[in-house]
């Protein structure tokens, strides 16, 4: 369960540098363009996955998606490595500019030297290539993708859960708490399920 919500997680990220957007509202619509995007897509690739491949072997399969284009296509491994890495590279690219973005906040508010400077041009330096090279390390010391998915989505998780109680009770619209809520509670529910089970 926690591997099925790691892909639709990460859209917050693009709302970490809204301060230095032009038009902050663009943030806002762009998070839900990505967000029906990506939706939309991984819909479609279950449907051509199943429809094509047929549940059985996909469900038995670590790599689905390689499965099924070694089924269909000659030298797909070839193929489904490199669209991997392009996506993860990608995928990376987007976290380390997140984390970094948090650490130099994080170091800027408790002054420590170095991670809390930015360049001539606003760019955190130190703070980009520390991240940088947790990024690696992670990924050098485990080829695991089931594990490190489950610590990218619990070490999301706990904070969504903090940052939804936090905007349930500084906001006073009601919309907006109730959609805090129901964010605080439904991801609670998913933590305590990947626990027990």
């Amino acid at each position: 369960m926690i591997i099925v919500y790691w892909p639709f997680t990460g859209f917050e990220i693009s709302a970490i540098p809204v301060e230095e957007t032009r038009d902050s509202r663009m943030v806002a619509r762009s998070l839900v363009i990505v967000m029906v995007l990506v939706t939309s897509m991984y819909l479609l690739l279950n449907i051509s996955l199943i429809g094509s491949i047929g549940s059985g072997p996909l469900g038995a399969s670590s790599a689905p998606v390689a499965t099924a284009a070694g089924i269909l296509f000659r030298r797909a491994d070839m193929i489904v490595a490199i669209i991997g890495i392009i996506a993860m590279a990608s995928a990376l690219n987007a976290y380390i500019i997140g984390t970094s973005r948090v650490l130099h906040d994080l170091t800027r508010q408790f002054r420590v030297p170095v991670l809390s400077e930015l360049d001539a041009r606003g760019v955190p330096v130190a703070a980009l290539v520390a991240s940088a090279i947790v990024s690696a390390v992670l990924l050098l010391f485990s080829n695991q993708f089931a594990v490190l998915a489950s610590i990218a989505v619990l070490t999301t998780l706990v904070p969504y859960i903090f940052l939804c109680l936090a905007a349930f009770r500084l906001f006073e619209e009601l919309r907006i708490r109730a959609i805090a809520l129901l964010g605080a509670v439904t991801t609670s529910l998913i933590l305590v399920v990947f626990l027990i089970l």
